[in-house]
């Protein structure tokens, strides 16, 4: 079932694919448990796509620290891949207190997003310090 309104899981993961450098997200899939999806990395080749799913129920997805935190990553390229650049004591977000930024940050840890290749799950996306 495709919901016609965009979710906060959804809003989380374009945050989330946005910072890993995705073009875009095509929503597949999603259900109370659930998002299956495609992220596409460059629209021009079909090699540079990769099909995810994403177990979590909407309730569970992160909230607006974590997509700031997010934003800020991505802004000032403080990302190699799915690692951080700098330690987390090191980084200063915006309107952020040390408290907020410390759970955020733990927030995101904690999210994996599994890849699909060839229908089955074969590994996950994550960021990580």
């Amino acid at each position: 079932m495709k919901k016609s309104q965009t979710s906060n899981r959804q809003i989380f993961l374009e945050s989330f694919f946005d910072a890993l450098g995705a073009h875009e997200v095509l929503w597949l899939f999603e259900d109370a448990r659930c998002v299956a999806s495609t992220v596409v990395y460059d629209p021009t080749d079909p090699d540079e796509q990769q099909d995810f799913i994403w177990h979590a129920e909407e309730a569970k997805a992160p909230g607006e620290d974590v997509r700031t935190v997010l934003a800020h990553l991505k802004e000032y390229q403080l990302l190699h891949m799915d690692k951080l650049k700098l330690p987390v004591t090191h980084l200063v977000i915006p309107g952020m207190d040390a408290q907020s930024k410390l759970k955020a940050f733990d927030e995101l840890f904690n999210v994996q997003v599994s890849t699909v290749d060839d229908g089955e799950e074969s590994g996950y996306y994550r960021i990580h310090e």
